[in-house]
């Protein structure tokens, strides 16, 4: 069983969706491996490492149903999409799904220090216009995933 989410040391990453300074990183979910772009200008990778664990504590403290483990950042004001990862405490399994939000579909019931305010309740079909009926991609891992990922964070975050 792993969950993480770090960063690589690999060249400077160049992506369309992202115009400024940039770090490579891997997300890894069970057996799913995915390279990842996470630009750097507007967060430090300390500052998303320190997310990502305020994060994975939400969830195993029980505080809430979903976590919400930030991908691309920038203003909220200024930012057209943010692709990030949510996770669902669904029974005894965490169900991580990739999710792009549009701040301009949330305006201010959202904001990147309380992510989570702006995440719906899981659903595994989505309902939005553009794809209204398609099978949203999840990956299922268990707590103790979830528990290592935090543990890992927890020693690298001062």
């Amino acid at each position: 069983m792993s969950f993480s989410i770090q960063f690589v040391n690999d060249p400077r990453p160049t992506s369309e969706f992202c115009d400024g300074p940039a770090e490579w990183g891997i997300i890894t979910i069970e057996d799913f491996r995915e390279g990842v772009i996470l630009p750097t200008g507007y967060w430090t990778p300390a500052r998303y490492r320190e997310q990502w664990l305020s994060a994975a504590k939400r969830i195993l403290e029980g505080q809430d149903a979903t976590a919400f483990l930030v991908g691309v950042t920038g203003s909220w004001k200024s930012m057209k999409f943010c692709f990030s990862w949510v996770v669902y405490s669904i029974g005894d399994s965490l169900v991580v799904q990739n999710i792009m939000l549009q701040p301009r579909r949330f305006g201010r019931r959202a904001d990147l220090l309380s992510p989570w305010s702006a995440i719906l309740p899981h659903t595994s079909i989505a309902t939005e216009r553009e794809n209204r009926g398609l099978k949203i991609s999840e990956w299922t891992t268990q707590r103790s995933s979830i528990e290592q990922f935090a543990k890992g964070l927890s020693e690298a975050v001062p």
